[in-house]
């Protein structure tokens, strides 16, 4: 290669290098984080949660019913699908409530859906937000997939159907709630395929501050893929162990390939709450979570946690009034255009109506839209910004007229600093091609 040819080459790299790479769902560790289930809802009621229901991996199509005893405030239905390998391709189609929501293409490693959760060799948790297909009384899911169809590799079994609804009961006391899901593949060396990697651990941190002193009962619920029987794993709820020494074990070995399980754990709750799912213990010190000395595992080879809730039942009304917050997250920030996001939290009492949210830069308003809350308590924003090189104030508030009477009037603004860094500005000139023996003769002849 010629020294011009060289420098070209290099030139159309970084130009490549420039452009955006569209960033598919899938990841062997995990969708939408390799290390945590992602919030979802959370919020202060009278009401409840309903979480339900487990069943044995079933071959589709598969029906599921759901019984909700209250006015269905926020719900997700989810629909756990074994693929077989993440290189097969298929689809699942669900319909809940007579509502079609038509096929989810299920595309393995090469998946993007939004809301598909693909991780480890091809294990799906597909959600659908249904708050307006769910029902005060009896629900029905029905799904399918591709399994059978002509030329089809998918396996397409389906682990359930689980919904997760938040109601609202004005006879029932008040609680707090959050629900978290995503999809963790939790697994040793052995199971990572060409991957050299481990997985030991998914946490979930639930956001807010409640009075332990006020909880009359907590209740701590959690969803796994693929456990087994006989290998170990943990839960801790606030450092606490909760559920023995293998709580992914197929519903006591009565519902193959799915655990739903709820934990009383009102003794351990604590103003600010976390739960920890652990793969696995090194019992023998030898630095892997295997077997132990005397041949015995000491985790589980794989295991997908996909969803939990902690609700807390307060003995008297805790919180009152609604408690917003707003933050803004982003990457790195070049000139022209960008976007951020931003999330507006309710972490008090249920509020269905809409905020003013405004976003300025250096002072400037940007940004100035109507931010619909509902009972998941959070409302998240893609917020466009023409950026200009130089550091940057940007600053984020919500309700900043205080037009709804808060619990905490003091945590509706957010600001910090973007530094804006500069385009590449790349010239790339190609000459007229000059054959190498041409060149030589030319210098000879100079001599």
């Amino acid at each position: 290669m010629s020294k011009s040819e060289e420098i070209t080459g290099i030139a159309i790299l970084c130009v490549l290098l420039l452009v955006p790479i569209a960033g598919a769902s899938y990841s062997f560790d995990g969708v939408p984080y390799t290390d945590k289930l992602d919030l979802v809802a959370h919020g202060t009621l009278k009401g409840g949660v309903y979480v339900g229901e487990s069943q044995k991996l079933d071959f589709p199509p598969c029906t599921r019913t759901f019984n909700v005893l209250g006015d269905v405030k926020w719900a997700r239905l989810y629909v756990g699908v074994w693929g077989g390998t993440e290189r097969y391709e298929g689809w699942v189609h669900t319909t809940f409530n007579g509502h079609e929501f038509g096929k989810t293409y299920l595309r393995g490693e090469n998946d993007d859906n939004p809301n598909v959760y693909c991780t480890g060799h091809g294990v799906y948790w597909v959600y659908y937000d249904v708050t307006d297909e769910a029902l005060s009384g009896l629900n029905t899911a029905i799904a399918n997939t591709s399994r059978g169809e002509r030329g089809n590799k998918l396996d397409g079994r389906v682990y359930s159907i689980i919904l997760a609804a938040v109601y609202e009961d004005t006879n029932a006391p008040y609680i707090t709630y959050w629900i978290a899901d995503g999809n963790v593949n939790l697994h040793g060396l052995g199971w990572a395929g060409a991957l050299p990697t481990v997985n030991n651990i998914a946490s979930v941190t639930f956001e807010g501050v409640i009075d332990p002193a006020n909880v009359a009962n907590a209740d701590l619920t959690v969803v796994y893929l693929a456990g087994n029987p006989g290998e170990p794993d943990y839960l801790e709820f606030n450092g606490h162990g909760v559920g023995g020494n293998d709580v992914a074990n197929c519903g006591d070995g009565e519902t193959y390939g799915i655990d739903l399980k709820t934990f009383n754990v009102t003794c351990y709750t604590q103003a600010e709450n976390s739960v920890l799912f652990i793969r696995g213990k090194d019992l023998n010190g030898d630095g892997r979570i295997d077997a132990d000395d005397e041949g015995n595992q000491e985790g589980e080879h794989y295991l997908h946690p996909v969803l939990t809730a902690l609700v807390a039942e307060h003995k008297s009304a805790e919180k009152t009034l609604p408690d917003f917050s707003v933050t803004l997250v982003f990457n790195t920030v070049i000139e022209g255009e960008n976007t951020l996001t931003a999330t507006v939290n309710n972490y008090g009492r249920l509020y269905e109506d809409d905020l003013v949210l405004k976003v300025f830069v250096d002072g400037s308003e940007i940004y100035s839209e109507d931010v619909g809350m509902d009972a998941s308590g959070m409302n998240k924003l893609a917020v466009s910004w023409d950026a200009t090189h130089g550091t940057h104030t940007i600053k984020a508030e919500i309700d900043a007229e205080n037009a709804v009477q808060e619990l905490n009037e003091n945590n509706n603004v957010f600001t910090t600093d973007a530094d804006v860094m500069s385009r590449i500005d790349l010239s790339v000139k190609i000459l007229t091609p000059v054959p190498e023996n041409a060149a030589s003769n030319a210098k000879s002849s100079s001599g």
